[in-house]
């Protein structure tokens, strides 16, 4: 077990204190069908929101320095996308984890 999370800390370390790439992708949208489920919560969805409450904690006993912690934790704040639907896209909505989210259509 240690030596996974020695392995796992040592890649951490390398992708966020990578370099910044010299060029960004040439991101286009595409028309890719979504399945976006509005219906009832299930109790899958339930734990799964449940077990990401968990991770930060787990990461944290497990010897992930904070820093990384903290690093993925800004990932998931004030994230927003765009969805297009039709050929027509939808102002921007925040992407959060968990259930209880918003149809965004």
């Amino acid at each position: 077990m240690e030596d996974q999370l020695q392995r796992w800390k040592m890649h951490f370390e390398s992708v966020f204190n990578s370099l910044a790439p010299s060029q960004l992708p040439d991101l286009r949208p595409v028309d890719v069908p979504m399945n976006i489920n509005t219906g009832s919560i299930s109790k899958g969805e339930i734990r799964t929101a449940l077990t990401q409450l968990a991770v930060w904690r787990i990461l944290c006993h497990h010897g992930i320095p904070n820093k990384i912690i903290n690093v993925l934790k800004v990932q998931y704040q004030g994230f927003t996308c765009h969805v297009l639907h039709g050929g027509t896209m939808t102002e921007p909505g925040e992407v959060k984890t968990g259930v209880g989210q918003r149809c965004l259509l």
